[in-house]
């Protein structure tokens, strides 16, 4: 298995023992993550479509619990199965003049590749993780 995690988000109690029970059923599972990105306002970062540009929110009013969602943010928990199928590299900073690009920090195009290895990705609902 391989955790991703932040250093800068605040994590409920047992977070790591309660991933490690969900990825063996779901595979690729992580946390709501919830950060400052329209007028700094908190917001879910669950995301419907990612076309290389653009990010297109999901409406999660009707997610509870684990729900699948196709453009997660981070601190997902991979299973080793996963890993196994997805063609290296697994993950692909793209660098812009002036460093990391803010829009990029997460490598949608590993989510692509692991869609297209055949395993959705989900997020726990009840799990919600903030910036801190």
């Amino acid at each position: 298995m391989l955790a991703k995690m932040d250093i800068d988000q605040v994590y409920p109690p047992n977070y790591i023992e309660r991933f490690m029970s969900l990825v063996d059923e779901y595979k690729v599972v992580g946390p709501l993550i919830k950060d400052r990105w329209e007028q700094s306002n908190f917001m879910p970062l669950a995301f419907k479509s990612y076309d290389g540009m653009e990010l297109k929110r999901m409406n999660i009013s009707k997610c509870f619990g684990v729900c699948e969602v196709p453009y997660p943010h981070t601190n997902m928990f991979y299973a080793r199965e996963v890993l196994e199928k997805v063609k290296p590299p697994w993950y692909e900073a793209h660098q812009t003049e002036d460093g990391l690009d803010r829009s990029n920090h997460v490598d949608y195009t590993f989510i692509d590749k692991i869609h297209d290895a055949g395993y959705p990705t989900y997020i726990d609902f009840q799990t919600e993780v903030k910036h801190g």
